[in-house]
């Protein structure tokens, strides 16, 4: 163990300080509507620091207990704001330390959180054996805490990837499984994301009728929520599926998410984004532009190095 010195003395406060900043942007992002754009300011505004104190105390977490705790805790109390302010590729940098450092001083709950938000991560970079392991690593921890939020958390993920592999049944029997338990939780964030799970899953296989009552069932929920992003993201499927229908419709509620995907300014969802517009265009006639909008979402995402969104974007 290291000497503590009054200069590692100021350093752990200072550790503290920002590791308590970024808590309670985070607080204030989770409270939906405006607080959420207020929320990630006051993160960015404080980034820069938030990122040397969280490096720190990775590079000290070896050597001592202290620091140990607050390399996992930064990635723990950040929670979803790391989406938006990491790449995948940092967010797994972070993510894989702080695992590390969670087991080294046995904190199975902070652990078991790692674990499922690295299998997350696994799948957005298309990692999908990486990410499953990840994930059944988490649900052993979940099942001997008897956490059932956790548990269906891993099966939305389950779902997820086996969707993107090819496994249609497999997915919508995981979404079915976690949509139960969120269900018996009420907790209609977990409700609403297996939701789009599952209409992601009619959309493959059905078309996009059967799709549309999940999604719209979801934004309803994400509505009330006051959850911006989710807002955002079943705004674009639901235009999506209204693409071969009713051009007017589907550019309705492109217009609705894309200020919103703008106020987050979040890569992935850009790219995304970028192809159901491409795919509006397309429908109008307008072919130029609509391969200018689809090379901009290629660009980006072969230079943050994301396999899935480079298919999603060509």
């Amino acid at each position: 163990m290291n000497a503590v010195t009054p200069a590692s003395n100021k350093q752990y406060r200072l550790a503290r300080h920002y590791l308590e900043k970024l808590r309670s942007a985070k607080h204030i992002y989770q409270c939906g509507d405006e607080n959420a754009s207020y929320g990630l300011k006051l993160a960015q505004q404080d980034w820069a620091q938030i990122q040397h104190w969280q490096s720190w105390s990775t590079v000290q977490a070896s050597q001592d207990q202290e620091a140990a705790s607050l390399c996992s805790a930064y990635s723990l109390e950040a929670g979803e704001l790391l989406d938006l302010l990491l790449s995948p590729q940092e967010h797994h940098h972070w993510r894989q330390a702080a695992l590390i450092y969670a087991q080294q001083i046995g904190d199975q709950r902070a652990e078991l959180e790692h674990l499922l938000v690295l299998g997350q991560i696994y799948h957005i970079l298309s990692a999908y054996i990486q990410a499953v392991a990840s994930v059944q690593e988490a649900l052993e921890i979940a099942r001997q805490l008897d956490n059932q939020k956790s548990i269906a958390r891993g099966l939305t993920i389950l779902g997820e990837t086996a969707r993107f592999e090819g496994t249609y049944a497999q997915s919508q029997a995981c979404h079915e499984q976690s949509l139960a338990i969120y269900r018996a939780l009420q907790d209609p964030s977990g409700i609403a994301q297996n939701l789009l799970g599952i209409g992601n899953i009619m959309q493959d296989l059905v078309g996009d009728t059967a799709a549309r009552p999940y999604i719209e069932e979801a934004l309803h929920i994400y509505r009330q929520l006051g959850d911006m992003h989710s807002t955002a993201t079943a705004l674009r499927m639901l235009a999506e599926t209204w693409m071969n229908e009713d051009i007017v419709a589907a550019w309705k509620y492109l217009d609705e998410c894309l200020p919103l995907f703008k106020r987050l300014n979040v890569p992935a969802d850009f790219i995304a984004v970028t192809r159901t517009r491409a795919m509006a265009l397309v429908s109008q006639g307008e072919l130029e532009h609509a391969q200018t909008i689809r090379n901009e979402g290629l660009q980006l995402a072969q230079q943050l190095q994301l396999p899935r969104y480079t298919v999603i974007a060509s």
